[in-house]
């Protein structure tokens, strides 16, 4: 095995020696191909051990506290108030709309927002009949395929008063969902 003797030293019939020099070229092999698979490993170990190494050695990031002083204003939505501009406005297309399928329309509209003013709570409003329909009608005045804009829009004094109710309906938004 350590190459100081000949294999032929080994055995007399020819056969066997042939045999066990075959058996010294596999065992040499299989060595070698340990050899490598070890080598292969220590790389990856080496690797391995270099990157821990590495990570160590990079200094911690400092840590810093910035403290931030913030201005937070609250702004109060009268919602009643919002209610009452909002009715009077209808009353005022009312008198301007000459549809009167769509005075009619505004009429019941009113009813519902009237019933809604007694209404503290934001999620009572929100649920209200006169929420509901304020909100389909701001949307109907404000879709150009719909009839209601057709009407309105023949109207020259309906588009500003069209533009202050939704910016009335707008504040009764921000009252329901909680945004201010």
């Amino acid at each position: 095995m350590s190459g100081q003797t000949s294999v032929e030293d080994f055995y007399q019939d020819p056969i066997q020696t042939l045999e066990l020099r075959n058996q010294i070229r596999m065992m040499q092999f299989q060595v070698e191909s340990q050899r490598e698979i070890v080598a292969l490993k220590n790389g990856h170990i080496q690797t391995l051990q270099d990157l821990l190494r590495q990570a160590l050695k990079q200094p911690q990031a400092p840590i810093t506290v910035n403290s931030y002083l913030t201005n937070q204003q609250t702004v109060n939505i009268n919602h009643k108030n919002e209610l009452n501009h909002s009715y009077d406005l209808l009353d005022e297309l009312i008198d301007a709309v000459k549809d009167e399928s769509l005075k009619n329309q505004l009429r019941d509209l009113q009813n519902a927002l009237d019933q809604s003013k007694n209404l503290e709570q934001a999620a009572q409003v929100k649920d209200s009949g006169g929420f509901k329909k304020l909100s389909k009608f701001i949307k109907q005045a404000n879709d150009t395929s719909s009839d209601v804009h057709g009407i309105l829009d023949k109207t020259d004094k309906a588009i500003g008063l069209i533009e202050k109710l939704t910016a009335h309906y707008e504040k009764l938004v921000q009252f329901t969902s909680g945004l201010i």
